[in-house]
């Protein structure tokens, strides 16, 4: 299994239930799904609704497999940060990362991929950027001194 540091700060709640946590992972699929379930198990013991927990665990894991398959895709494993907040009736989520920085420093359309089509010609892919685009809002990414960050917030209405 691949190395993995993995340190929340707990569950600090104040005042409003504020479910901060950050951590660090490294830019691999297996670190991934680790922390994800490490993330869905601290907004559970925080008390975050189940289908919120849901909808941030698949938002954040278009994200990070999206680091990790494109950020990183040269062979070099580099790390994640994210740290996550509750703001409100949501969840914001921030990662930074030191990969290779999006296309045109922009985020990418997330566009539907054509389903009426037949079924051989169907994609296999192409569905990351609109999910995340469809379950977030307040999305954004900046590349500042080497480093990409991406941000976006879930709201308990589109869970």
């Amino acid at each position: 299994m691949a190395s993995e540091n993995f340190q929340t700060t707990g569950c600090s709640i104040q005042g409003d239930d504020n479910a901060a946590l950050s951590f660090t992972l490294d830019s691999v699929d297996t670190a991934v799904r680790h922390s994800l379930g490490q993330v869905r198990r601290h907004l559970v013991r925080c008390g975050i609704a189940d289908d919120l927990c849901g909808t941030v665990e698949i938002a954040l894991a278009e994200a990070l497999n999206n680091v990790v398959e494109h950020a990183h895709a040269s062979g070099t494993h580099g790390s994640i940060r994210v740290e996550i907040a509750q703001i409100g009736a949501g969840i914001h989520c921030e990662i930074h990362d030191a990969g290779s920085p999006l296309p045109g420093l922009a985020l990418p359309q997330g566009m539907r991929p054509p389903l009426n089509v037949p079924r051989a010609d169907l994609p296999e892919g192409g569905f990351g950027w609109y999910m995340i685009r469809s379950l977030t809002q307040d999305l954004h990414y900046s590349r500042s001194r080497g480093m990409n960050r991406l941000g976006f917030t879930v709201r308990a209405s589109s869970a």
